[in-house]
């Protein structure tokens, strides 16, 4: 596949800084023409030095691509700088930009990890509305994976969980929904 005249080769040095994010804006106009290529062109924008641009780089990666795309992006940004882009996000991010932006990375790269993580962290705190509104709004297939996450990760099952951290009829709901009513 031939690359547009528009997108620069990938520069030799990942520092590489205004003039190459001056393309950034033709990159991503050819995102659907360039599937395989865009992910290792995208990776050499990325400075590594926390400017406002490597800010906006990691926000429109999350907001205006696919999952897949993110997915491999990741990849490629991992192949090429030995980085993983969730310690850049630690790095560079202030407390609630980096809670939320880790989030949404966790939740593309495996959605199934986040919500056994997610719930675990409520049942932590009783967070009954969080752990209700997780196990009731989670497709029947996603809900399994979940808890076989789950019980991989934290050692019991997801209903041994909630009958530790829930009590009365929200338990019992919790549990049904689960897929194991008790009586």
């Amino acid at each position: 596949m031939h690359l547009p005249d528009k997108i620069p080769a990938i520069p030799d040095n990942i520092h590489t800084t205004l003039i190459v994010h001056l393309c950034i804006v033709d990159v991503h106009a050819t995102i659907m023409h360039l599937p395989d290529k865009i992910p290792v062109i995208i990776c050499s924008f990325f400075t590594l030095d926390g400017n406002a641009e490597d800010k906006l780089f990691v926000i429109n990666l999350f907001g205006m691509n696919s999952v897949p795309y993110v997915k491999r992006v990741a990849e490629a940004f991992q192949a090429q700088t030995r980085t993983h882009i969730s310690e850049l996000i630690g790095l560079y991010f202030s407390k609630n930009n980096k809670e939320a932006l880790l989030a949404l990375y966790e939740c593309m790269i495996d959605r199934g990890s986040y919500y056994a993580n997610a719930l675990r962290h409520a049942m932590t705190k009783r967070d009954m509305d969080t752990i209700l509104r997780i196990v009731a709004t989670t497709c029947e297939t996603d809900l399994g994976r979940i808890k076989n996450l789950y019980n991989q990760r934290y050692q019991k099952t997801l209903e041994e969980g909630i009958d530790k951290h829930a009590s009365g009829t929200t338990k019992h709901i919790l549990v049904a929904f689960c897929g194991n009513p008790r009586n």
